[in-house]
């Protein structure tokens, strides 16, 4: 694989997380107008948080769309970035804990999340 292009992060736009831990692994965002999927670069073993950005088909999109919908439905708003001021949370957990959440969490649609990483990143940003 050869290096993608590095943008800048002013031109980007988080809009919400799907895998966390210390900061975004997986994620979707807006650049120059069109939405892309973001993955954390593991290869990347600087100070910088380097995020790869793929595109997605249509049907990847209807995918992700529903599953993020089921997720702030049954779950919560809490992964969702404030698209001005680019921090989350944007709302809240749903109340009603675990038992609450397995409507989304033990629907056999969400569990695997799908590889998107299996092809060529169109560009990479650093947060």
């Amino acid at each position: 694989m050869t290096r993608p292009r590095k943008i800048d992060r002013n031109d980007v736009a988080l809009l919400n997380v799907t895998n966390y831990y210390d900061g975004p692994l997986q994620c979707t965002l807006r650049w120059n107008d069109e939405r892309f999927w973001f993955e954390k670069d593991h290869c990347d073993r600087g100070d910088d948080w380097t995020l790869l950005l793929y595109r997605l088909s249509e049907d990847e999109w209807a995918y992700e769309d529903e599953r993020h919908a089921a997720f702030r439905e049954h779950v919560g708003t809490h992964c969702d970035y404030d698209p001005v001021t680019q921090q989350r949370p944007v709302g809240s957990v749903r109340p009603g804990g675990m038992d609450a959440w397995r409507a989304y969490y033990d629907d056999p649609r969400w569990r695997q999340k799908r590889n998107y990483a299996d092809r060529e990143p169109v560009a990479a940003v650093d947060l």
